[in-house]
């Protein structure tokens, strides 16, 4: 059975139709109708929230990353599609560690050069190891103090997605965001290329709008679970879990986004 998500090519041929330029275009109208595209993809990753003002991270966009650190390892590759952090690192549920803080880079290695303290690490970096044309910024995590063990550490980060280029890639976040970013590239065509603003800007408002909105709503209302000296802290339930299992409901705020 066909899906009904749209590739890259679907979107640049609807454009290129739209254009007057056909359904097959070619040389300086493909690399127009292509580039039109890419600027609706960036408008359609990074949207601003309607109601916060501030941009709205989709959910298709999150992965999980788990670090097994190692005695005296105290630098660790992130993945290859790693752009922002979520939250803070937190350990497993069965060490009694609370999460880490971030600080700088320069902060860890002021540290180093004083002590090579080895203990659990309390403290985290996020360092850009190098810059690849193709691949962008990749990144380390730094830990402090050095471990002196193995464990779990575990945090959610924003996914940096790749630019499409083959005929047949995907379009990210399924039909209905397929069907936004459309709606976004004819708003855009229609003001680059004819220099007028139609119904495509509004609708292409609307459907972004519809989907960042139906987006925040599937968001998990619980980041986790937190250890604060050796006791479990739900934020969802705003209550401490002692090592005798008793539930202590407490007056913290849930955490939310």
């Amino acid at each position: 059975m066909a899906r009904l998500d749209l590739t890259f090519e679907d979107i640049y041929k609807l454009v290129s139709d739209f254009l007057g330029l056909g359904t097959s275009p070619s040389g300086d109208n493909l690399t127009k109708v292509k580039n039109i595209v890419y600027r609706a993809y960036r408008q359609f990753l990074y949207p601003i929230h309607p109601a916060t003002n501030r941009r709205h991270i989709w959910s298709f966009l999150r992965k999980s990353f788990f670090v097994y650190t190692k005695d005296g390892i105290w630098k660790y590759q992130l993945p290859l599609d790693f752009d922002t952090i979520i939250g803070n690192p937190q350990y497993g549920d069965q060490e009694p560690y609370g999460p880490l803080i971030k600080v700088t880079p320069d902060d860890i290695l002021v540290k180093r050069a004083l002590s090579t303290t080895q203990d659990f690490p309390s403290e985290y970096a996020l360092y850009p190891v190098s810059t690849d044309p193709e691949l962008g910024t990749m990144w380390e995590i730094w830990l402090w103090p050095e471990p002196d063990a193995g464990s779990s550490l575990s945090f959610s980060y924003n996914v940096s997605p790749q630019k499409p280029s083959a005929t047949t890639d995907v379009i990210l976040g399924g039909p209905l965001a397929a069907e936004t970013i459309l709606e976004i590239a004819y708003a855009i065509a229609e003001i680059q290329e004819e220099n007028t603003t139609g119904v495509h800007g509004d609708l292409a408002n609307k459907l972004l709008t519809q989907m960042i909105l139906s987006d925040t709503n599937s968001v998990p209302d619980t980041l986790g679970r937190l250890t604060l000296n050796g006791n479990v802290w739900s934020p969802r339930l705003g209550s401490v879990r002692h090592g005798t299992g008793d539930v202590y409901a407490g007056e913290t705020d849930t955490c939310r986004e």
